[in-house]
């Protein structure tokens, strides 16, 4: 069931000129199918459907679709409109306009959302399902074939490659290593810029938070003073109201007083509408320097990952060294065998000569020939015996340049990954670079 629900949701490729004419299911076919991919629908919500119920239906489907968005629609719209719930709506208008849209379904409007009817709802899910059940049917079909295919593709492309490249891979060897120094080169002169750099933001950085908490204190006491000046307006008001209880006893004394008051609770709410807006600019301010604050702290992550990479490029390097290393001292010792085989294959020359020259002395010594047989003979055993040793040696030799030549190519091999790996990490490095550069001028604008 787990498969199931993984393989409905929901990247369909179909384009956006093409409408299907999807069967509608049942009630109890819905119910059972939204059940079966862990979406909580009763009957209910779809005979008697409200507008909390489905746009609850719509964000679950959501969620599963396009989960890093949920949080950004609004929950609980309810029947009071607001202008939050408006926006709430329209929001999760688009983003369901957008998936039915891939499915074939265009018929879909605001008043599915804020006036549900069972039909319409009905259609609206029922794409939703048939779709969903369309890509399980298929996905069980062409998983498996899809799955070696793509492997055996990859596997022939891959021992093609090698055989094409293994041949130039030593020749081209310190060329590269040679334009792997220059790039890391570059790239430490690239870091220590990118270290300058964050060396300047870690200090603008300082001088925000120092602006921060300023700015805290400064919203604090203008907090302090609004709340005295607040204090200072309602006692001015009972002031008023008492004046105004005793204005029978000294009428003129207490429109004078009450004239005053009235003046100076102006002057206060004055003061308290200039003291709101420099707080309100002064909560800007703060929430500015804040998310300023947090892009440096990402900019600092950046830089500690670039400078972990870096050390492992230097890692990757030094271990290039050394492979550099035992190929040179695997090809010394091949020109050392070939030297030995060559000396062998002189040592079997000079063999064939002294055979030769004793068959010519026997030809000369006819008289003595049967009295030097019996040395000649002995003499012809040892050289053969002398040559099968030789023989056995070459074979020796031959089978240890063979093994030698496969160590070669398994360092080969070994190189190829390792070359491989620092490419990848060059443009992981490129990419982070990027990345930063991107934050930094997001960040300065």
């Amino acid at each position: 069931m787990q498969r199931f629900r993984n393989a409905i949701l929901f990247e369909s490729e179909v384009t956006a000129e093409t409408e299907f004419n999807l069967p509608t299911l049942s009630t109890a076919d819905l119910v059972h199918c939204f059940r079966a991919m862990q979406i909580d629908v009763t009957e209910r919500d779809l005979l008697h459907p409200t507008p909390e119920s489905t746009q609850e239906i719509f964000r679950t489907i959501l969620g599963l679709v396009k989960s890093w968005r949920i949080k950004h629609v609004p929950r609980g719209f309810g029947e009071n409109i607001t202008l939050a719930s408006i926006n709430g709506v329209s929001l999760l208008y688009y983003e369901m306009q957008d998936l039915l849209s891939n499915l074939g379904h265009k018929d879909f409007t605001t008043s599915d959302l804020l006036f549900p009817t069972p039909h319409r709802l009905a259609r609206i899910l029922s794409a939703l399902a048939n779709f969903a059940m369309f890509r399980e049917e298929r996905w069980a079909d062409y998983e498996t074939p899809a799955g070696e295919v793509e492997e055996i593709s990859l596997r022939e492309e891959s021992a093609f490659e090698l055989q094409r490249q293994l041949k130039l891979e030593i020749e081209q060897h310190r060329e590269y290593d040679e334009e792997q120094d220059l790039q890391v080169q570059q790239l430490e002169l690239d870091n220590s810029e990118y270290e300058k750099e964050l060396r300047a933001i870690s200090a603008e950085g300082d001088a925000l938070k120092t602006e921060h908490d300023k700015l805290r204190e400064t919203r604090r006491q203008l907090k302090d003073f609004m709340q005295d000046v607040q204090y200072k307006l309602l006692t001015m008001k009972e002031g008023i109201n008492s004046f105004q209880s005793r204005a029978n006893y000294d009428p003129v004394q207490a429109a004078a007083n009450i004239a005053k008051l009235k003046e100076k609770s102006l002057e206060y709410q004055s003061t308290i509408s200039s003291i709101q807006k420099q707080l309100q600019l002064a909560n800007e301010r703060l929430e500015y320097v804040e998310t300023y604050i947090q892009e440096i702290e990402i900019g600092t992550q950046k830089a500690q990952e670039i400078q972990r990479l870096r050390n492992e490029c230097d890692w990757v390097k030094n271990s290039m060294i050394d492979v550099q290393g035992n190929i040179e001292k695997v090809t010394q010792k091949c020109n050392e065998l070939q030297e030995t085989q060559k000396k062998l294959h002189q040592s079997d020359q000079a063999l064939k000569g002294r055979v030769q020259e004793l068959e010519e002395q026997e030809e000369k010594t006819r008289e003595s020939r049967h009295q030097k047989f019996l040395k000649i003979t002995r003499e012809f055993e040892g050289a053969q015996k002398e040559a099968l040793e030789i023989n056995t040696k070459v074979l020796r030799h031959k089978a240890k340049i063979a093994e030698v030549e496969q160590e070669l190519e398994d360092v080969i091999q070994t190189l190829d990954t390792k070359v491989k790996e620092v490419q990848t990490h060059v443009k992981e490095l490129e990419s982070a670079k990027m990345d930063y550069m991107d934050k930094v001028r997001d960040a300065c604008t």
